[in-house]
């Protein structure tokens, strides 16, 4: 599966993803969207963009992407001994009103772990 969605982004999602960018990508289908990608950003954060591929009407038009991204969408990945996790933060889950963003200064102390 992971060869095969390697294999299709050239003509899935055209210019999309930047070759010279550590990126993860994932086929994610929910409304308005059909990918998401994790984009290195810094250290252990990763960008967090939503993609929409576009399946072109003819020759003429052919197949594009709709990218929808947020700076303050990012994902962050963290390890201890053989535990691995990722925490995504900057409102993404839409927390409504009243949560207050994750605190800290480590992966672990945002997670609500001291």
């Amino acid at each position: 599966a992971c060869a095969r969605l390697v294999e299709e982004i050239p003509t899935t999602l055209p210019g999309a993803i930047d070759p010279n960018v550590p990126t993860l990508l994932a086929k994610y289908a929910v409304v308005g969207l059909t990918h998401i990608a994790l984009a290195h950003f810094d250290g252990n954060v990763f960008n967090v963009s939503g993609l929409n591929s576009r399946t072109g009407d003819s020759a003429d038009k052919p197949p594009w992407v709709a990218t929808e991204s947020n700076p303050a969408l990012v994902a962050e990945f963290a390890s201890d001994g053989d535990t691995f996790g990722v925490g995504m933060r900057g409102g993404i889950w839409g927390p409504g009103e009243g949560v207050k963003s994750p605190q800290g200064q480590t992966v672990r102390e945002r997670a609500g772990e001291n």
